[in-house]
């Protein structure tokens, strides 16, 4: 039996986010909500390939509530296509995917109850994202709202996804999240959380990536400027204190990289020396004072950054 991950992967999928004016829609007895916003992402192979995004007139005015909870306005909303319009097109965005979104149930009674009323369907597949979420995080999270989950997985990136604002936002989440939840139900990795493993890692390797970096730019003034520059001890603090950061990760044992991955970090393609000349003659250091640009100073700047390789790079 095919994966869900594997079925993802192979297949065309739309990732959906609605906002809408309420909660109910085709129920009897209760008034009908209207859609008001409608974001979706195709991905290939898990990357994003296309968008679409539309705002839906909307034939009564928005209450204060509902624009607090959706940020949506009326102004936002004035010229925007009647649902129909935006239907038909979403329809056409979506023909042959499957359908994934968070509590997916939510976002399909609106399309499909509108959807109906003007001719248009929506059979394709669907995919509910909220009940594979619950399997994998299971307790470790107060809830499962999207927002909640968001903080969760993405925990090693800041303020990446610090509040969902937008319904652009919210969809791009679900988008990013299904590749890792879909992969770790096929892993069966449910009893751990292995999810906080691979954001570690991810964070572990751009910030090394980024320190490394910093002390080859510390370093560089060094050499540029010499021991007579009154910031060179700054510069020398600078780089020890970047090294002893690099160091925090080597030493945790739940959080650190696999050999491997720092292979792939600092063995990767050097900086070629005619890129350090175009970076020296930009002048991105002269603020800190004069330098003439030499083969024999690009040489030297080369090699100060195969140093700082060779210092991140754990034994």
């Amino acid at each position: 039996m095919i994966s869900l991950y594997d079925r993802l992967k192979k297949g065309k999928v739309v990732v959906v986010d609605i906002e809408t004016s309420g909660l109910f829609c085709g129920e009897e007895g209760k008034e009908n909500a209207y859609i008001l916003e409608i974001a979706a992402l195709r991905l290939d192979h898990f990357h994003e390939a296309e968008r679409f995004h539309s705002y839906v007139a909307c034939p009564i005015p928005l209450s204060e509530e509902i624009s607090v909870l959706t940020g949506i306005t009326d102004e936002m909303l004035a010229g925007a296509p009647p649902v129909e319009q935006v239907l038909k097109e979403f329809a056409v965005f979506s023909d042959g995917a499957i359908l994934i979104g968070h509590n997916l149930p939510f976002d399909c009674k609106f399309l499909d109850y509108y959807g109906a009323k003007y001719g248009i369907a929506f059979s394709q597949d669907r995919v509910d994202m909220l009940p594979l979420a619950k399997r994998i995080l299971g307790k470790r999270v107060e809830n499962y709202e999207l927002q909640t989950i968001a903080d969760e997985i993405y925990s090693g990136y800041e303020d990446k996804y610090k509040k969902l604002e937008t319904c652009m936002q919210c969809a791009e989440v679900i988008a990013e999240s299904v590749q890792l939840l879909s992969r770790l139900q096929k892993d069966r990795f449910n009893s751990l959380p292995y999810y906080r493993i691979i954001v570690q890692r991810r964070r572990i390797r751009r910030e090394i990536w980024y320190v490394e970096h910093i002390i080859g730019e510390k370093l560089m003034r060094c050499a540029l400027f010499g021991k007579e520059h009154p910031l060179f001890p700054l510069w020398v603090y600078k780089c020890a204190e970047k090294l002893e950061y690099v160091s925090r990760f080597v030493d945790k044992k739940d959080e650190k990289l696999p050999q491997r991955e720092y292979e792939r970090i600092f063995t990767g393609p050097n900086e070629a020396v005619w890129e350090t000349r175009d970076r020296l003659e930009g002048g991105g250091l002269r603020n800190d004072g004069d330098y003439e640009v030499t083969d024999e100073l690009c040489e030297k700047v080369f090699a100060i950054y195969d140093a700082v390789r060779v210092s991140c790079m754990p034994i």
